[in-house]
């Protein structure tokens, strides 16, 4: 079987995932390791918009794309970091908080320990997961 030509969308998180998309099916991607960060993949509403994850989906089969992959590097790396200041542009404010480095610490392992981004891959069908 064949494998895809994915385009990993972090780079481009600043992009929105519909610009991006366009682009990556015009340049022959078949599809993205997603982020979850800017508007690519948001966590949180994968888990509370029951019409989230069937969005992302249809806006990726518009442009004959799909994801196979998430990348949740950011909350990911956060958990065993020395988490200081420059963290807090990286870092969704319920992981970021009141910035102690404790507490990030506590609620990305938190994050990932409730399973939140295997939960809502699941959701649009994604095989695999990347955590740094």
């Amino acid at each position: 079987m064949p494998r895809s030509v994915l385009l990993f969308s972090g780079p481009w998180a600043d992009v929105p995932l519909d610009s991006l998309a366009a682009k990556a099916s015009a340049w022959g991607y078949q599809g993205f390791e997603l982020c979850c960060w800017g508007d690519h993949l948001e966590v949180q509403r994968g888990l509370s918009d029951d019409s989230y994850a069937p969005a992302r989906l249809d806006l990726l089969a518009r442009h004959d794309l799909h994801a196979p992959v998430i990348a949740n590097h950011k909350v990911g790396q956060a958990v065993s970091d020395v988490i200081d200041r420059r963290h807090q542009s990286l870092l969704p404010d319920y992981v970021w908080g009141d910035g102690t480095p404790a507490g990030v610490q506590e609620r990305a392992a938190e994050f990932q320990r409730a399973g939140v981004p295997v939960r809502v891959s699941r959701l649009i069908g994604v095989d695999a997961g990347a955590t740094t």
